[in-house]
């Protein structure tokens, strides 16, 4: 059953103001930990990527390409702290 569905029959059913915003406290829940999970699988094939660069990089050109990935995991690792922090400060002015 879809939640749209869940929420229509306990609106029809009288229970539906308590229940429903649980409900969908629940489905944002979820929703955000989805999009974090997204996140940690893009980040784990970044770290894969960067694995064989290392491989394939010639030793003149090493320091440059280790540089580079790092910058580039920083900034993934700093969007989602960022995303983390925004999140969070949504939550509490819901609550």
């Amino acid at each position: 059953m879809k939640f749209d569905e869940a929420k229509e029959i306990l609106n029809e059913n009288g229970y539906g103001l308590d229940i429903s915003a649980e409900l969908q406290r629940k489905k944002d829940f979820i929703e955000k930990l989805e999009k974090y999970h997204e996140f940690i699988d893009d980040f784990q094939y970044a770290l894969k990527s960067t694995k064989e660069g290392l491989k394939s990089t010639s030793l003149e050109d090493m320091e440059s390409y280790v540089a580079d990935e790092t910058r580039f995991l920083m900034n993934m690792v700093k969007k989602f702290n960022t995303k983390l922090k925004n999140d969070l400060i949504n939550d509490i002015k819901k609550s």
